[in-house]
């Protein structure tokens, strides 16, 4: 198997998420606790030779955690604003902020299902995000879980 190294578009990865050939990396470009951070594409079509096939840094301070469903890939960070951010992946080599939303806190946790997205908030919050439309999301319901950030989201059904 195949390997990109010292890229510094993958320093420190939090989490990563997977969408046909492609692997979507969130990290801190600079692999400190500054606010420097990407999204990043890496095409793994090929398995022996993964290739970075595209990034941003565009609203990614600190990215933490993706999931990418469809055409976007919706990235919540860690880092000044605590965003909530969508991404257009359709073109992978140039990829496109579209929309984001400033949460009560770092985005410790992320799930999203049909037109909701399903954030845990590092203020101990669980939050319910509209994303029907990802250029103007907004906050549909929230509830404390307790006093630290969640750390995992499952969804059933109807709950979460």
């Amino acid at each position: 198997m195949g390997s990109v190294a010292n890229s510094v578009y993958l320093n420190t990865p939090a989490h990563l998420d997977v969408s046909g050939s492609n692997v979507y990396v969130p990290a801190r470009m600079d692999g400190t606790q500054s606010g420097i951070g990407s999204l990043t594409v890496v095409d793994v079509s090929n398995p022996a030779y993964p290739q970075i096939v595209g990034w941003t840094t565009s609203y990614m301070a600190r990215a933490q955690v993706v999931r990418v469903v469809g055409s976007y890939a919706y990235v919540g960070t860690i880092f000044g604003h605590n965003l909530l951010t969508v991404v257009d992946v359709s073109n992978t080599a140039s990829l496109s902020v579209v929309g984001y939303l400033i949460m009560g806190g770092w985005v410790s946790v992320l799930a999203v299902r049909d037109s909701f997205a399903y954030v845990g908030v590092s203020a101990g919050d669980f939050v319910v995000v509209n994303i029907s439309d990802p250029t103007s999301m907004s906050v549909v319901g929230s509830a404390s879980v307790g006093t630290d950030a969640p750390h995992a989201v499952c969804l059933d059904g109807s709950y979460a």
